[in-house]
């Protein structure tokens, strides 16, 4: 019996870890921050639950890009991590995620840079969801 290409198991993997990443980055951005400062709490319990909230999608983010880079190097082999568009997104979202990650724990007073790597993740993450899932490099 032959396989259906409905049930291509990286592809749907590949998939599901940009949903769970891209879409809850961005739905948090979207949806959740607007809602937190129409509800009237304080300014501070807000921004400790968008620091909160924002710490652990970057986390989330990393484990999503990781596997999407593993997809990516068993689908195409390890020179796409270098050579394919998606690689490049893929590097360049692990950063930017691995970044927030850093300052976030790092101590620092927070600044106005502290959003550049949640900025640059998700419009890695956005560029990413245009390009198709990686299909099996042919032998």
């Amino acid at each position: 019996m032959s396989k259906s290409r409905t049930s291509d198991l990286p592809a749907a993997l590949w998939q599901l870890a940009q949903v769970i990443w891209v879409g809850g980055l961005w739905g948090i951005q979207v949806l959740l921050v607007p809602a937190l400062e129409r509800t009237g709490l304080a300014d501070l319990l807000v921004r400790d639950i968008l620091l909160a909230t924002n710490a652990w999608v970057a986390v989330l983010a990393v484990f999503g890009i990781g596997l999407q880079l593993a997809i990516l190097g068993r689908r195409m082999g390890l020179r796409a991590w270098l050579l394919d568009r998606r690689g490049h997104l893929l590097w360049v979202g692990m950063a930017a995620a691995l970044a927030y990650t850093w300052l976030s724990n790092a101590g620092l007073p927070p600044s106005r840079l502290d959003a550049l790597p949640l900025l640059v993740l998700g419009v890695s993450g956005l560029l990413l969801v245009l390009w198709p899932a990686p299909v099996r490099r042919e032998p």
